[in-house]
């Protein structure tokens, strides 16, 4: 493990801590070939999950904390800022509402062409209705 490496666990190991004070849980990963970084999740909600690195920036050299989607976090030193921002963004349910227009109309399309199954059962079923009172009108 090179000088960077090391700093970047620290970084990591240091922001485990604020995270775990949000009641959230972080687990440090060091793949071979990668950057290590922190797995940071919600214990109460599975789809509220993230993972972080610690990086320098390019034009200035100073660290930050990053998602691995290369948004920027905040300064190493100011973990309980990184802590705040990351369990904010990861907390945030996703909403057809914030959605971009297409996507919306996409899944509205989707919507309307798998409709939920409570939604299909209750359309056959008033059909299969529909059509026995049909039947029974025109018995003579």
């Amino acid at each position: 493990m090179n000088s960077e490496q090391r700093e970047q666990v620290t970084q990591l190991e240091a922001l485990t801590a604020e995270v775990v004070a949000y009641g959230w849980k972080a687990d440090l990963y060091l793949p071979a070939g990668r950057l290590p970084y922190l797995s940071v999740y919600d214990p109460a909600d599975a789809t509220a999950h993230g993972d972080v690195v610690a990086m320098p920036d390019s034009d200035s050299g100073h660290w930050w904390f990053w998602f691995t989607w290369a948004e920027r976090i905040a300064l190493v030193e100011n973990l309980g800022v990184a802590a705040e921002i990351i369990v904010g963004v990861l907390r945030q349910p996703v909403s057809l509402a914030a959605a971009s227009p297409r996507l919306r109309r996409l899944a509205a399309t989707v919507c309307l062409v798998n409709p939920p199954r409570s939604e299909t059962r209750r359309r056959k079923t008033r059909a299969a209705a529909k059509r026995s009172n049909r039947i029974a009108l025109h018995r003579p």
